[in-house]
């Protein structure tokens, strides 16, 4: 297999779990607005918070890549979405 296939599947498996982070987030929003008896107004506010977050992120990352290099960032992105899952799992454990 070549290097470009094998870079193509990669980038579309973590796009996937990029677009899968967010349904997560969107499935997850009626229970959020139950849980801290928010409005529909702060509920915005969280999906927008998640959005310029993610996007300021990939803006800084992006020259960390160029700066060091763009594989060693996407592992590093990797490792880091992984250990964030797992912790969001782990916090859903416990009832607020």
């Amino acid at each position: 297999m070549k290097n470009t296939t094998k870079a193509l599947i990669g980038m579309g498996i973590l796009n996937f779990l990029g677009c899968l982070d967010l349904t997560i987030v969107n499935t997850a929003l009626p229970d959020i607005k139950q849980c801290f008896h928010v409005s529909d107004t702060q509920l915005q506010w969280c999906i927008n918070a998640l959005l310029l977050a993610l996007t300021s992120t990939m803006v800084l990352v992006g020259k960390l890549g160029d700066r060091y290099g763009r594989r060693l960032m996407l592992y590093f992105g990797m490792i880091l979405f992984g250990l964030a899952s797992l912790g969001a799992m782990l916090a859903s454990r416990f009832d607020v």
